[in-house]
């Protein structure tokens, strides 16, 4: 099950990382690609903060801090 649980997570990366070759060439190329990881290490940074904040509030708004979550699921659902 966590094999499964781990390729659907990791899946979409190499997509993610092909499509700035696919609309850019060169120098854009390398920026665009440069871009999708910025923004995956301002994640990498700011989503264990979340998270934590999350789970310490969690007993005072057990269900309500599960609405992002069921957000996530269904972006990727629709995607």
């Amino acid at each position: 099950m966590s094999l499964l649980a781990a390729t659907l997570a990791w899946a979409p990366n190499g997509i993610m990382y092909s499509y700035p070759a696919t609309f850019l060439q060169g120098a854009a190329a390398a920026t665009g690609v440069a871009l999708i990881n910025s923004i995956a290490n301002i994640g990498g940074m700011i989503g264990p903060y979340l998270i934590g904040r999350r789970a310490r509030f969690s007993a005072l708004l057990n269900l309500m801090s599960l609405w992002p979550d069921y957000g996530s699921a269904g972006c990727m659902a629709v995607s």
